[in-house]
């Protein structure tokens, strides 16, 4: 069962934290908002930048991160840590806790979740907590958690509104979120009925507004004098996530119509099996938050040494109203991912399918979000072109009966569905080689036959066959290089073929066999990309938008909006012909989150898979600068600050970045003397890991025009 409620914007002033002045009037965006397990951190700690501490620290009171505090939802028990909190203070302790910090996010609804319990004290009571989610001025929301007034949230009066009674040592869940309409729906949960909302109804009252979220916290409430402690962990927040990206960008967006008018098209490829995970379910116990980096999880025998299936997953969004059947659901999912996807320039998406799911168990899901996606660009834009990517069952499937597929029959009849001047139907497969030219040829005429002409643009793994597919084909694609280099690909198909689809893509680690390539954090997306700008090539395929066992790049934990940035920038060359205009100073940075020499705890640590020159991993910390005057760029590790003069245009510097320390990285733009933009890396270096992560993280940090 769900609550309604709606909040008041009443004032409130966050615990050692009052809002700091700034000349520098930061944009919105939901990449900042926190999504944190813990479990990656060490023990015996707080938790590192962006958590602070709300308080100083005071004598009797401990605030670190403990095994014994990881949550019964997510229960890592390998690697697994929450924040505690105990108080054994009889004078002091009101106030203790953490406190992050971050940009608003923009208009609409927004999610907040986490789970906790409250600790009973030797005394036989316990310490009162305080969930506070507030702006600049310090409005906002209050949640209390006690045992006498159990759950609550404070209304425009001051009253507490009960939402459910609470228990010493039993984990919780709640999951809030407020509306545009200024009502909070609340999902409540405990360690026994993981699944099935618990409390006591619903209730509503009218409130003013509540906005421009900027400051989350948790923190002892109550008397100085009580003792005990309280636990929180698997903290998460989402936002509207398609909201505008043009006040962010370095450059100005093209009319669509401009970009749509272009004959060099770009399509990515869209894995629906890791898609957004948009549902009406509380994003907060959803698979993506429950799953992710945790080592205790079914996984199979491939990822153990990696302790996770994989290492990101898309921004939370926050729940859709209930009451949708499964489908809508899958569909306004992907409506939203066709927005975002439209807004960075997109043609469309190359979609996966199983021709005969029926036959893998599975994989019925599978298509179903496939075929919602179908949907949704007949809704959003049917103008946003889908390409049919079927997966055969094998090599030895029949290729009449692939032919006759309903897979195929469903999408020739969508109008979003991608054809030639001529009407036919463009289709695609993964390792197009894998079947033979003889088997092509066979499904091409059976397709023919049953009224469903269609054209096959070929997805190759190797390049030993492009002559051999050349009469069958309309044209061909290559998964592309995962390391900064030029392969030579479009030179070689465009030999044999008048249509050459050119591969991007912003790196490539995997968890089966702990493996990965060296991307030379944004080298390989900005190669790729010039690749295809200077020598030519007719189409690009984004390899991939979604499929973050490989590589991912739409906006996701970890990597943010970056990737998906600068993709729009060079995605907008490609189709003009011309390097857009830098009108905005913005600043993309780089990293991993610890030196690829250092020891883990768990696990082991990962294998480089060499390809060309590149054969070895590259520790640094990079500073993609899109500046449309010149200056002076900034990299602060510790006391050290790297400096690099840049001109008008697009720079990368980089630096070493240091073994054996444990920092947050600081990142500026300086300009005749004045700071333009500066800004820490959302994502702590560490000198003690669980597990190996190789994935570059990334953040945008950009201002508001003056």
């Amino acid at each position: 069962m769900k609550y309604l409620l709606v909040i008041p914007s009443c004032a409130l002033l966050l615990c050692g934290c009052a809002p700091q002045k700034n000349d520098l009037v930061m944009l919105s965006g939901t990449e900042q908002l926190p999504v944190d397990r813990f479990d990656e951190y060490p023990a015996g700690e707080l938790p590192p930048f962006p958590w602070k501490p709300a308080s100083p620290p005071v004598d009797g009171v401990k605030v670190l991160l403990s095994p014994e505090a990881e949550s019964l939802f997510p229960d890592n028990k390998i690697a697994g840590k929450g924040l505690a909190l105990s108080d054994e203070s009889p004078t002091a302790g009101k106030g203790q806790g953490i406190v992050c910090e971050f940009i608003p996010p923009p208009p609409g609804e927004v999610y907040l979740g986490y789970d906790f319990r409250l600790i009973k004290g030797a005394d036989g009571k316990g310490v009162d907590m305080e969930c506070r989610l507030a702006n600049a001025k310090g409005e906002g929301l209050i949640v209390s958690m006690t045992t006498s007034g159990g759950l609550a949230i404070r209304d425009a009066e001051g009253k507490m509104q009960r939402i459910s009674s609470l228990a010493y040592n039993v984990w919780y869940h709640v999951g809030i979120t407020i509306s545009p309409s200024h009502e909070v729906q609340v999902s409540f949960f405990t360690q026994h009925n993981k699944k099935k909302p618990v409390g006591l109804g619903s209730i509503s009252i009218p409130l003013p507004a509540v906005s421009d979220f900027s400051r989350l916290s948790f923190v002892s409430s109550g008397e100085d004098s009580q003792m005990g402690g309280w636990q929180v962990d698997n903290i998460s927040m989402g936002g509207r996530v398609d909201a505008s990206r043009a006040d962010c960008l370095p450059f100005q967006l093209a009319p669509e119509a401009e970009l749509r008018a272009s004959k060099r098209k770009v399509f990515a490829y869209f894995y629906p099996i890791y898609s957004s995970g948009a549902s009406s379910e509380d994003p907060g116990v959803s698979w993506f938050t429950l799953t992710t980096l945790n080592a205790s999880t079914d996984i199979d025998p491939n990822r153990k040494d990696a302790g996770t299936k994989i290492f990101y997953h898309p921004l939370l969004r926050p729940p859709m109203e209930e009451g949708l059947s499964q489908e809508e659901q899958f569909i306004r999912g992907r409506e939203e991912e066709i927005r975002l996807a439209k807004q960075m320039g997109l043609d469309g998406f190359v979609v996966d399918f199983f021709s005969y799911p029926e036959d893998a168990g599975g994989q019925k899901y599978f298509d179903k979000i496939s075929f919602a996606t179908l949907k949704a660009a007949e809704r959003v834009d049917p103008e946003f072109k889908i390409i049919p990517a079927v997966y055969a069952a094998g090599e030895d499937m029949d290729p009449v009966k692939y032919a006759n597929a309903t897979v195929f029959r469903i999408a020739s009849q969508s109008p979003a569905v991608m054809r030639t001047a001529d009407g036919k139907m463009v289709i695609s497969m993964w390792l197009t080689e894998r079947q033979s030219v003889e088997w092509w040829k066979s499904v091409l005429a059976e397709l023919e036959r049953l009224g469903i002409p269609a054209v096959l643009v070929a997805q190759f793994n190797s390049t030993n066959k492009l002559a051999e597919f050349a009469p069958i084909v309309g044209g061909m694609s290559h998964w592309g290089p995962r390391t900064p280099r030029k392969t030579g690909w479009i030179e070689s198909a465009r030999k044999v073929t008048p249509l050459v689809v050119a591969p991007v893509a912003p790196h490539d680690i995997r968890s089966r066999g702990s493996i990965f390539w060296e991307a030379q954090n944004f080298d390989t997306l900005r190669t790729t990309w010039l690749s295809a700008i200077e020598e030519g090539a007719d189409w690009v395929f984004i390899n991939t938008w979604s499929d973050y066992s490989e590589q991912a790049m739409a906006p996701s934990t970890a990597i943010g909006f970056a990737p998906y940035d600068i993709s729009a920038y060079y995605l907008q060359w490609f189709k003009t012909g011309e390097a857009p205009q830098i009108t905005r100073d913005v600043i993309y940075y780089s990293y991993r989150r610890h030196h690829s020499s250092l020891e883990p705890a768990h696990g082991k640590k990962w294998k480089i898979i060499p390809e060309g020159d590149n054969r070895e991993v590259h520790d640094e910390i990079e500073l993609l600068a899109f500046l449309k005057e010149p200056g002076q760029l900034q990299i602060q590790i510790g006391e050290e600050v790297h400096t690099q003069d840049a001109p008008q245009g697009v720079t990368s510097f980089k630096v070493p970045l240091p073994p054996g320390k444990s920092f947050t990285p600081t990142f500026s733009l300086l300009r005749k003397g004045r700071t333009i933009l500066h800004a820490s890396g959302r994502y702590a270096v560490l000198d003690r890991i669980e597990y190996p992560n190789m994935l570059y993280h990334s953040g945008v940090i950009a201002t508001e025009e003056q």
